[in-house]
């Protein structure tokens, strides 16, 4: 189970640069909101499931030039986590605090497969503004990444 989590942070790093690569100065400020959400619920759920108290905002600003870092620095967390945990750990709860200050309980597993989803809906979200706003929208399918690694 910890390799098919491994295997869609990869994806999930791969789609995110593919976003990435579409934006510009002029990139619509929706897209760039959404794009910094992207990062700030990765920073969240990377440090929650390592027990830290999340210090950052899920809506908070990243300004465009800053993405790249961003991105890096939160699949870093979450590779290491992935890379550390044990299959056994993935289906233990593990209690957290919501934005709200509500307390949950969720597996690992659970708390990745939304990140992942969440990441997803956003950018097809960004995909969206980038087609109004260019013509075009970036393709991030998960078959189109896993035919793309096959051919390298």
């Amino acid at each position: 189970m910890k390799e098919h989590f491994a295997g869609l942070l990869k994806y999930d790093h791969w789609a995110n640069n593919v976003i990435m690569d579409a934006f510009d100065e002029d990139a619509p400020a929706k897209a760039v909101t959404l794009m910094s959400h992207i990062f700030n619920a990765c920073d969240i759920w990377a440090d929650r499931l390592s027990g830290i108290i999340p210090q950052i905002h899920p809506w908070a600003h990243t300004e465009l030039t800053m993405f790249r870092d961003r991105l890096e620095l939160t699949t870093g967390k979450l590779d290491l986590y992935i890379s550390t945990v044990d299959n056994k750990m993935l289906f233990a709860g593990i209690k957290y605090l919501n934005t709200k200050g509500e307390e949950f309980k969720s597996t690992p597993a659970e708390i990745l497969t939304h990140l992942f989803n969440h990441s997803t809906y956003h950018r097809g979200q960004i995909a969206m503004l980038l087609k109004e706003k260019y013509g075009t929208a970036p393709v991030t399918d998960y078959i189109h990444y896993s035919r793309s690694i096959e051919r390298s």
